[in-house]
């Protein structure tokens, strides 16, 4: 009876574990309170403020994950290499995720909603890097106010 008890414990917690989670950062962060909350890796430039993210867990595996900072427009711009390299850690980028110019807007999180942070609206001119598919990268830099924004979905 005692082992059934205990094997129904480590069931119903290992159950609980699997649920949808939410990670957010909706206030401004500077760049060492975002490395100091570690509870993210993406690899920032030296120049990163105002970094806000969101992340969307189900069965423990990100699901939807968005992203902004801002940066010099060339730091921005700079990181779409680094970011995609960090997504693909041991895959081949695509030649598809070269940078190319772009009038907004941008599409909005799905999951995550109300992320006002994310806005959509706001891109004039910037730059596209990814794929706005499952398990891939989208990278948007606006190029005016030097803002760089990065989603992946499941």
């Amino acid at each position: 009876m005692f082992l059934k008890a205990i094997l129904l414990l480590f069931f119903s917690v290992g159950l609980s574990a699997c649920g949808p989670s939410v990670t957010r950062n909706d206030r401004p962060l500077t760049l060492a309170e975002t490395k100091r909350l570690g509870e993210t890796n993406f690899p920032f430039p030296a120049s990163a403020h105002n970094i806000h993210y969101a992340i969307f867990r189900d069965s423990g595996a990100p699901f939807e994950y968005i992203l902004r900072f801002d940066a010099p427009p060339a730091d921005c711009q700079a990181t779409i290499a680094p970011a995609l390299a960090w997504h693909y850690a041991a895959h081949t980028i695509s030649q598809r995720y070269q940078p190319q110019d772009f009038a907004g807007p941008i599409g909005v999180s799905s999951y995550l909603q109300p992320v006002a942070w994310f806005d959509n609206a706001s891109i004039r001119k910037g730059i596209f890097a990814g794929e706005e598919s499952s398990h891939t990268p989208t990278i948007w830099v606006d190029s005016e106010s030097g803002r760089f924004y990065y989603r992946t979905t499941d």
